[in-house]
């Protein structure tokens, strides 16, 4: 890997989907990233390799967020902090390397059988299915009622 030069950093990292590398995809470093808004102010970006490792070279220093073409459509998926509600933001240093952990991004195109999508649910402990990716390590499920706060958020199945 190459070093820095003089007053830059340096930021590498990787993609997966189901523990996999993810060749091809596009990243970006955002000085800012906002749900609605996107990648806005200074931004970098590169696409990951074989292994689904990326690397952006000579970086201004500041604060950035990360994110990452989803695979089956033109969303950016971002790593987010705490809850949720915002871009997590990574600190490159002058003359450093920042290694960020992998990232697992995930697929838009899930196909819920049941409950019906904006389906009124009266059952006490309803059974969730869909219909499978072949190849799925896991899936995350994140449920959201009508009014108030998430009921079930991230949990791996």
């Amino acid at each position: 890997m190459p070093a820095p030069q003089a007053g830059t950093g340096n930021v590498v990292g990787r993609i997966l989907w189901n523990d996999a590398p993810i060749a091809g995809n596009q990243v970006l470093l955002c000085e800012d990233f906002g749900l609605f808004s996107g990648c806005e102010g200074v931004n970098y970006s590169t696409v990951t390799d074989d292994q689904g490792y990326y690397l952006f070279t000579n970086v201004t220093p500041g604060e950035y967020a990360l994110a990452a073409l989803a695979l089956d459509n033109d969303t950016w998926l971002y790593v987010t902090e705490g809850l949720g509600l915002g871009a997590n933001k990574y600190q490159v240093l002058a003359d450093e390397t920042l290694r960020i952990p992998a990232q697992s991004i995930y697929k838009f195109d899930l196909v819920q059988t049941y409950p019906a999508d904006d389906a009124t649910i009266t059952e006490g402990q309803p059974a969730l299915t869909w219909q499978a990716y072949p190849d799925a390590a896991y899936y995350e499920v994140y449920l959201n009622p009508d009014r108030g706060r998430a009921i079930f958020v991230n949990d791996e199945v």
